[in-house]
């Protein structure tokens, strides 16, 4: 059976790449909308089924990344068992995968409510803190694996180099929730000198 896999390997390996290829691309060119979206500080209808539509191909190039690297791994599990390279590079699929589900099972159908209007600043803060956050985590996590993929090896065992990636991540988050913050705070600074809703004396 591991012969199959074996013979099979080259094509798994083009697969992990193109995997790679709409995964990536696909999470880079969601952050980019989304942000632009939020140009005029809502996110419409039409936008959020055009950030849905883009978020599928993240979870296509998920998949095909999933399937292939279980083919490469299947090849030779002795040596890939031995690799923390490896090893860590599929921990970091796993999380893309949590992350791509929470974004869609909590945060899409909630993309709508992300808006910066006098009303709805403060109710919303939570879905905007988590947008941020979750894509953090989106776009570190790739990176991260695509560098990985392209190391030939790695001097940290799985737990060490496992552990650095955390680390990252919580850097990231953190970069994350300051940046929501400084956002948040230039809009309450836009109510207070332009209040639409206030009397004009």
């Amino acid at each position: 059976m591991q012969d199959l896999f074996v013979t099979l390997k080259p094509y798994f390996l083009f697969l992990h790449a193109i995997g790679f290829i709409v995964g990536l691309g696909s999470a880079i060119v969601a952050d980019t909308l989304f942000f632009r979206f939020l140009k005029d500080l809502r996110i419409s209808k039409e936008e959020e089924y055009i950030l849905s539509y883009v978020g599928r191909l993240v979870i296509i190039g998920l998949i095909v990344l999933l399937i292939s690297g279980i083919g490469i791994f299947l090849s030779d599990p002795v040596k890939y068992l031995a690799s923390s390279k490896f090893l860590t590079k599929m921990a970091i699929v796993v999380v893309i995968a949590i992350n791509g589900f929470l974004l869609h099972r909590y945060l899409a159908p909630r993309l709508t409510l992300i808006e910066w209007d006098k009303g709805a600043h403060a109710k919303n803060r939570r879905a905007r803190k988590m947008a941020a956050a979750l894509g953090a985590v989106s776009s570190t996590s790739w990176f991260s694996a695509l560098l990985l993929g392209y190391l030939r090896s790695i001097p940290f065992t799985f737990g060490q180099a496992f552990w650095c990636y955390i680390l990252l991540l919580l850097c990231a988050i953190g970069v994350s929730q300051i940046l929501e913050n400084y956002f948040a705070r230039q809009m309450d600074h836009v109510f207070e000198v332009f209040d639409p809703f206030k009397d004009n004396e």
